[in-house]
């Protein structure tokens, strides 16, 4: 072979190459079937980052355009202008003519449930097209460089592992992809046989690219220097003719450019100034999507907020694609020029695609944030660098055997199943690929982001679907918006600084968070005390951990006290419950620096402060340690022992530290007021007999007053202190007793005068039953007294009808203490 042109020799080793009577019909329909295969089956799978946005937005564009409210078919600035077109039409058409307004079909289209089956649904459309879109670009890679080179092009696309995610789900890339091949390959078309028209047909299909995403902006510097560049160097045409060829072939371009975008979005036809407005903001922030920056993994470690380097993507392209194409790269790039001769026209081809992966490169290499599925855009120009490489290679193999040449379509046969076998069995997680010869999956959580795309997911739901009461579960996780609308409960965000995520009833934690570093640690090590309930392994690695619980009752406020802990979450043995029972609570916590000398306590107390029962929270069993050890998430409890002459009424919790030693109060924590409230009630037998043996005076045979005591109230105030009587019903008492309670010095002369029913006024003595015990507080505030000062107490009870003194008495000193 003399000539190094592929193209111009597609006719020679054509159709015989690789398919007997192949055409360029066939060749587009045997690829469209292949790559329709892979595309539409098992969509119901996987949820990606923010497939339902685009649900809502596609329902939105097609809202909008049967309303005639054409302004409203601008939803966002990727725009996705082609993926909502391609939604609504596909709609349409599986609704057929019964999808009409008013009709319940209607409402399906403009109001989706937010399911995993409408997603399914919803993808068919997207996928079929991006199979389309397969097929037209081997279609035109034929035109290029030949039936072999598209026969090739297209057995590699259509089973492309990465693309194919993308090809399958209700996002832009697998539009953006498609469209700008379609320009690329237009351009190259351009430059191999110098047509206006192709010029224009590469233009069209740059404004459908850049209705699809705005990172196809690179097609358009690409595009004039493509055209004026084929047009500057072509030889033997007079300059002027070369320059009136550039400004026809620019306009064409242009024009077609312009004409796909106006015509295709309807929000142009009525509001361009709100339309160019809100564009230009929109690449101003984010030229790339999530040019904001954000958590990414490279190399072995997070990315909390820096970039991770120009490394970035050219290592996620070694990963993410096999050993074909780079075989295809390599063929091309050592023995191209030998095998294929030195055609000027070749090469040029070759320089556009070299620079349109060089330009899209550089852009997505800008962004800040950097998720590998920004790359896919880039597969189909490696991959028809990669086929021309092959043609080359076989071409160069058949001069040195002849007799091979009848067995071109062995060859290709052997890449289709080559690529088959990379990708078929991933299906229908085609994320889970990653290069084989670099050590696939395994090695590749080393390196990169892996679980990106949300594979597996589905089956962490179906298990907790299928549970009987899966409608009242609550699901804690970091994944928790792509998990809403396919989980029949509620669930809960996961993150480092809000507590909540203790009230899931289940916790799953899946290995990209893990990666980027969205778990503090000590989560983790929380987690990993106990087995996971339902683990996810996904190609040999395991990607994602279920466990039950903690499953909290309560939010805690995450109230931190510097250096000492951070409340998170507790749970309490019961709200509701009896004088004399106890209340267990147990409490989560992070140990942020607690002393040894410190007291963590949990009480009961009512509306004026008074303390009514107090525990030490200790460790729950197993987290021994972790009480002991800074950072560590705990688990304690405490178990309070209620008053059995506890006043029916409702209590409020206090948490918080104190030192041991002397009860100097450290800080509170801040409870939620809906979560802090506990009711007591009255038991529902008396005991025969209390902690007092006998009463110490008695009032007309029916009430005892058992005992008292005096302890510092918990008010700044150091003369506050509460007084506390014990009372006993020793039968069913007859009178309404009004109670005054006098302390008098040691000259007799009065200090404190109160008066009021016993026990706070809530339940008047005339209710007591035989057997009752009554814990009766009065807060006392004594002005200018020290620890130690003694006083005289004197009670006297009256009847509140008739207002007589019943019974007066002095039961004893009272001492400040």
């Amino acid at each position: 072979m003399t000539s190094g042109d592929v193209a111009e020799t597609r006719d020679n080793h054509g159709p015989t190459w690789f398919l007997t009577g192949g055409s360029p019909l066939i060749l587009a329909l045997v690829v469209l079937l292949l790559a329709l295969g892979p595309r539409v089956l098992d969509l119901a799978v996987f949820v990606g980052p923010d497939e339902f946005s685009w649900v809502d937005r596609s329902a939105n564009f097609t809202r909008a355009l049967a309303s005639g409210d054409l302004a409203q078919t601008y939803q966002t600035g990727h725009p996705g202008v082609t993926l909502m077109w391609v939604e609504t039409l596909g709609t349409w058409i599986s609704h057929g003519v019964h999808g009409v307004r008013g009709s319940a079909d209607w409402d399906a289209l403009i109001n989706p449930e937010k399911t995993i089956a409408v997603l399914g649904s919803r993808r068919q459309a997207v996928a079929v097209v991006n199979a389309i879109l397969v097929a037209l670009a081997s279609l035109m890679a034929a035109r290029v460089f030949g039936l072999g080179a598209g026969w090739l092009i297209g057995f590699l696309l259509a089973f492309n592992p990465f693309l194919l995610t993308e090809s399958r789900a209700l996002r832009t890339e697998g539009v953006l992809t498609g469209f700008s091949t379609l320009a690329l390959l237009g351009l190259l078309l351009y430059v191999k046989e110098r047509k206006v028209g192709y010029s224009a047909l590469a233009g069209g299909l740059t404004g459908l690219a850049l209705l699809s995403k705005v990172s196809a902006v690179i097609l358009l510097p690409l595009g004039v220097v493509v055209i004026a560049g084929t047009l500057l160097l072509a030889p033997n045409r007079p300059r002027q003719e070369r320059w009136r060829g550039i400004l026809l072939a620019l306009a064409a371009w242009g024009g077609a450019l312009l004409l796909a975008v106006v015509a295709l979005w309807p929000a142009l036809w009525v509001a361009p100034a709100d339309v160019f407005r809100n564009m230009s903001g929109y690449v101003l922030f984010r030229a790339v999507e999530g040019g904001g920056g954000g958590k990414s993994f490279f190399l072995g470690r997070p990315y909390p907020n820096e970039d991770p380097g120009p490394l970035f993507y050219p290592v996620v392209l070694l990963h993410r694609t096999g050993p074909l194409l780079w075989l295809g790269l390599a063929v091309l790039a050592v023995g191209g020029w030998v095998a294929g001769g030195r055609s000027s026209r070749t090469k040029a081809m070759v320089g556009v695609m070299v620079l349109y992966l060089a330009l899209y490169l550089a852009l997505i290499t800008r962004s800040d944030l950097k998720y590998d599925r920004y790359a896919i855009p880039m597969l189909p120009g490696l991959s028809l660098m990669a086929a021309l490489g092959l043609v080359v290679g076989w071409r160069w193999l058949t001069r040195h055997v002849p007799r091979l040449a009848r067995w071109g379509w062995v060859m290709a046969l052997l890449v289709l199943a080559g690529q088959m076998a990379l990708a078929l069995p991933h299906h229908p997680y085609y994320y889970t690929y990653w290069n084989p010869l670099l050590g696939g999956l395994r090695q590749a959580v080393h390196v990169l982001p892996v679980g990106t795309g949300g594979e597996g997911i589905d089956q962490v739901v179906d298990y907790l679907n299928a549970f009987p009461d899966a409608d009242a579960m609550a699901l804690a996780s970091a994944n928790s918006q792509k998990i809403k609308p396919i989980f029949k409960g509620d669930t809960i965000s996961m993150t480092n600084v809000d507590g909540r995520w203790f009230l899931g009833d289940h916790t799953f934690i899946y290995i990209s968070q893990l990666q980027r570093g969205k778990h503090d640690p000590d989560i983790i090590h929380y987690l990993e005390r106990k087995p996971p309930e339902f683990l996810l392994t996904l190609r040999g690695l395991d990607c994602g951990w279920l466990y039950e619980g903690p499953a909290a009752q309560f939010y805690g406020g995450d109230t931190k006290l510097e250096g000492r802990g951070t409340l998170r979450a507790y749970d309490l043995s019961a709200t509701e419950l009896n004088a004399g029972q106890n209340l267990t609570t147990t409490l989560y916590f992070s140990n942020e620096g607690q002393l040894p000398s410190d007291r963590f306590y949990v009480r009961l107390v009512d509306a004026d402060g008074y303390v009514w029962a107090d525990a030490g929270v200790g460790p729950r069993p197993d987290f021994e340690d972790a009480f002991r050890t800074r950072g560590a998430i705990v688990e304690g409890q405490a178990v309070l022992s209620l008053p059995v002459g506890m006043i029916p009424d409702s209590y409020h919790l206090h948490m918080g530290y104190e030192q041991a030693d002397d009860g100097t109060l450290i800080g509170t924590f801040d409870l939620p007021s809906e979560n802090d409230t506990v009711t007591v009630s009255l038991p529902v037998h008396f005991p025969p007999r209390g902690q007092y043996e006998s009463a110490s005076e008695t009032v007309a045979d029916e009430l005892g007053l058992m005992a008292f005591d005096v302890r510092p109230a918990t008010f700044p105030s150091g003369g506050d202190v509460w007084l506390t009587l014990h009372w006993r019903a020793l039968a069913n008492i007859r009178h309404d007793y009004v109670l005054v309670v006098r302390l008098l010095d040691a000259n007799g002369a009065e200090v404190i005068y109160r008066m009021g029913r016993p026990a706070r006024s809530v339940v008047p003595t005339d209710q007591w039953r035989a057997g009752q015990e009554v814990q009766d507080p009065w807060l006392l505030t004594l002005p200018d007294s020290q620890p130690g000062d003694t006083y005289r107490l004197e009670l006297a009870l009256f009847d509140a009808d008739s207002q007589e003194e019943i019974a007066r008495f002095s039961p004893g000193e009272v001492v400040i203490p």
